[in-house]
């Protein structure tokens, strides 16, 4: 009686195939793209708020300054000598004494450009002083404004995120977006400081934000 066939059976390699190996490649990319996004998010956050925190320490200083002087810091002096005894004075020579010195707290960590703001200085300056002038000099910042003039501190910017080498943002008796010397540094978004001292980032603002002048 003849022999059944046999069958054989053919056992399965312990190796991935290709498809398999391209499917393994495909998720490891993936989750490495996943990854490098959420470490990027988070760098740019950090450095946002490490932006904010700088403006906290600038507008403290101003309160400071404030409370000594009985007003807030003032744009720009001709007359006025900065902290190297030279003229003009701005605003930073203002706060700079309540700061301590510390020259880092003029730096937003987003700002790649890193030059001072102007030829004759080696200080480097991210933000900038509010200049906007909606009604008089005793409701500009470019002038010496009083504290009792300002009754919206809570409402008005004082500070703000703004292009190398300017000192201040804003200006002139008219609005528009974007707001003059602005800089939107942090992925399409700029920090403010407003005059009671809170920080804040925005992507757009209205005339109000920057108006002294309002009740």
């Amino acid at each position: 009686m003849p022999s059944p066939p046999r069958t054989t059976i053919r056992k399965r390699s312990d190796g991935f195939t290709l498809v398999e190996l391209l499917v393994c490649i495909a998720i490891i990319g993936l989750l490495v793209s996943l990854t490098l996004t959420g470490v990027s998010a988070a760098r740019l956050a950090a450095r946002r708020t490490a932006c904010l925190n700088n403006l906290r320490q600038l507008a403290l200083a101003s309160q400071s300054f404030g409370g000594a002087h009985l007003r807030y810091p003032r744009g720009y002096d001709k007359n006025g000598r900065d902290f190297l005894g030279k003229s003009p004075r701005y605003w930073m020579d203002d706060v700079m004494p309540f700061l301590e010195n510390n020259v880092n707290a003029f730096v937003c960590p987003d700002d790649t450009a890193r030059k001072p703001f102007k030829a004759t200085s080696t200080l480097v300056l991210s933000y900038g002083i509010n200049s906007f002038r909606f009604s008089d000099e005793g409701h500009c910042f470019w002038y010496s404004v009083p504290l009792a003039s300002v009754h919206a501190t809570s409402r008005v910017i004082l500070l703000a995120d703004c292009l190398p080498q300017k000192f201040y943002v804003g200006g002139g008796t008219t609005f528009s977006e974007p707001v003059t010397n602005v800089s939107a540094r942090h992925a399409g978004s700029f920090n403010v400081a407003y005059c009671d001292g809170h920080v804040e980032t925005r992507s757009e603002t209205t005339q109000n934000d920057w108006d002294a002048s309002q009740e």
